[in-house]
């Protein structure tokens, strides 16, 4: 085996192989990979603590008839989302994000019918 030095770095060549460079002090690209896919499973398990956070905060109601999601986001505001009326509204507390929710689906309804279009049927109706 012989090895020859040049400036950082030494080529090593094995008998039956070819040179190879071994650069000493640096990391090599399976180290970098390694760090990065340590940084990507950080960030996962950072969103998986937000995630279970918001899902713990998960309820459904129902407003104007129509199921209501209604959670707390990691900023501590509250969201209110009726999907089948695309309403979504976003408050400091849950109790505003269903009240402006209780604004937000008459209006859509009267943008609806303004526009032609089909007001979606109520997920819940009276006897």
């Amino acid at each position: 085996m012989s090895t020859r030095r040049t400036d950082d770095a030494a080529t090593v060549k094995t008998p039956g192989s070819s040179p190879r460079q071994r650069t000493a002090g640096r990391s090599s690209p399976s180290d970098a990979r390694l760090k990065s896919l340590e940084g990507r499973v950080k960030d996962l398990e950072e969103q998986v603590v937000e995630l279970e956070t918001t899902f713990s905060s998960l309820e459904i109601a129902i407003v104007h008839g129509y199921f209501v999601k209604v959670w707390e986001d990691p900023s501590g505001e509250w969201i209110a989302d009726c999907p089948v009326m695309e309403c979504i509204t976003q408050e400091p507390t849950r109790d505003e994000a269903l009240a402006a929710m209780g604004d937000e689906i008459p209006d859509m309804t009267q943008a609806l019918v303004d526009l032609g279009q089909p007001v979606p049927r109520r997920d819940v109706t009276g006897d």
